[in-house]
């Protein structure tokens, strides 16, 4: 039998995380933008709207 060194498979395991969290955040920043289009406002706008909603909560 050959075996398949544990560098080898510690590589494509840290890999494969990689590309996990990369579309993890990818998607996370997919919804932000859809909730600013949604708003459709100014980047000044846009400051405001954030410090307002996090004085809310």
């Amino acid at each position: 039998m050959i075996g398949i060194p544990f560098y080898l498979i510690r590589r494509i395991h840290n890999r494969n995380k990689q590309e996990k969290e990369f579309k993890e955040r990818y998607e996370r920043a997919n919804k932000i933008d859809k909730k600013i289009k949604k708003l459709g406002l100014s980047a000044e706008e846009l400051k405001e709207y954030i410090k307002d909603t996090a004085k809310e909560n």
